[in-house]
């Protein structure tokens, strides 16, 4: 803190920065420290300032810390964490934000709720997103309005697969962008896991388990740095789900719901607020402990399953074992329009056999492997697609493959087989 009140100090770069967690108790300590020190806002001489961050923002320390900084000198400032729009709110409200010349963020703010470039009388924005996913058509369009009315020199640079390289005010036309704005945003993978609170002792009794830990990972491309948040809360994360598929140009390749337990408590609370948004997903892996464990809750798995786009979902792989729930699943256009893969990790009735053969891959688990299953199956997918198969699990002790071969008319024969 000496250093930070020495007299003319001029620093020509701040960075903060929290690798593992959000900013939080550690940033919160060193702005407190800073205010009993006698450090005040708008003291001290820094051009630019960047904070980092791995996951969202939720505190306001960041706002406190940029408010140190002296409005006439601040030029730059990034911002390479997501912030709630409480906080980002915030942040805009102040000489700080409003007259720097540049401004870097890593996400696509939500200008459906604040736009924070309206008091902004800076030239160059940049928003360099791996996940762009945080802004509507009209949002994006809002932006390019307000360049077009800046000075020649203002340029603006959005790091999305719609807006690659730098747009000049000349360059932003209307005509642009409505090409630009046809194009999907396909994004690689989005997973949601939930664990289950173990105090309720949700194994034993009638209780659905609650959730006290929530974690969405949202990647644009397999193996590459994506947006990642871990909360207690529920409600913030449908929130962040909220906000990915506000756009509904966006398009998920796989999605992976995984439970630790009984989903029942955030499926009501995301159907309570989703509204009429869909998931438009190509592939959905869901995972869970225990699932509908009555009418109701079977209800709620079905309105949950319904939230996907019908016309997006191609493949489905379901590791739970509620043959009431995939029975009624079948009979839903979301499965009907499983064209490409159909993984059933456990048993379905074989008189629902019927229900997958539409699909060019299919796994399914059995009570018992009949050979007239096997002889039909065998038929349909001689006609299909190269690279398109079946397969049937069983843990039936003892397979009749007698019966199985006499049906093929084909029976076991101990000869050498000839090789050239």
């Amino acid at each position: 803190m000496r250093l930070m009140k020495s007299r003319g100090l001029r620093i020509e770069k701040l960075n903060i920065s929290c690798d593992r967690h959000g900013f939080g108790v550690q940033l919160h300590a060193i702005v407190e420290a800073m205010k009993g020190s006698g450090i005040v806002k708008n003291s001290l001489q820094i051009n630019e300032i960047i904070f980092y961050s791995v996951e969202m923002t939720w505190t306001n320390d960041i706002l406190e810390m940029l408010e140190f900084c002296q409005a006439a000198i601040l030029t730059k400032i990034s911002i390479k964490t997501t912030l709630t729009d409480q906080v980002l709110e915030g942040i805009c409200n102040t000489d700080q934000w409003n007259k720097s010349d540049e401004i870097t963020l890593s996400y696509l703010p939500n200008l459906t709720y604040c736009n924070p470039f309206d008091n902004w009388t800076g030239s160059y924005l940049q928003i360099n997103t791996p996940v762009p996913v945080h802004i509507t058509d009209a949002g994006i369009e809002r932006i390019a309005e307000l360049y077009r009315k800046k000075s020649g020199r203002a340029k603006f640079l959005i790091g999305d697969a719609r807006w690659i390289g730098i747009r000049s005010l000349e360059k932003c036309s209307k005509s642009e962008y409505a090409i630009v704005k046809t194009v999907p945003l396909i994004l690689s993978s989005l997973l949601l896991d939930l664990s289950p609170d173990d105090t309720e002792n949700s194994w034993y009794t009638d209780t659905t388990p609650g959730i006290t830990l929530t974690t969405l990972l949202v990647q644009e491309r397999p193996f590459s740095r994506g947006l990642h948040w871990r909360d207690e809360s529920q409600e913030k994360t449908i929130e962040n789900l909220k906000l990915i598929f506000n756009n509904p140009k966006v398009i998920i390749k796989e999605m992976i719901f995984t439970i630790d337990g009984n989903p029942a408590k955030f499926i009501e609370k995301l159907l309570a607020s989703f509204g009429n948004r869909k998931f438009h997903v190509e592939k959905l892996l869901w995972t869970s402990v225990e699932v509908a464990r009555n009418q109701k809750q079977l209800a709620s798995c079905l309105k949950f399953f319904d939230l996907f786009d019908a016309g997006t979902l191609k493949k489905l792989e379901i590791n739970f074992s509620q043959k009431a729930l995939i029975r009624e699943m079948m009979k839903m256009s979301q499965f009907q329009g499983l064209v490409e893969e159909i993984f059933i990790r456990s048993e379905i009735e074989n008189e629902h056999l019927e229900n997958v053969y539409h699909s060019k891959q299919v796994k399914v688990q059995l009570e018992e492997v009949r050979a007239e299953d096997l002889k039909k199956a065998v038929e349909i997918f001689q006609t299909k697609s190269l690279g398109s198969f079946f397969k049937f699990s069983t843990n039936e002790i003892q397979i009749d493959l007698d019966k199985a071969l006499e049906t093929f008319r084909s029976m076991p024969d101990n000869c050498s087989v000839p090789t050239k």
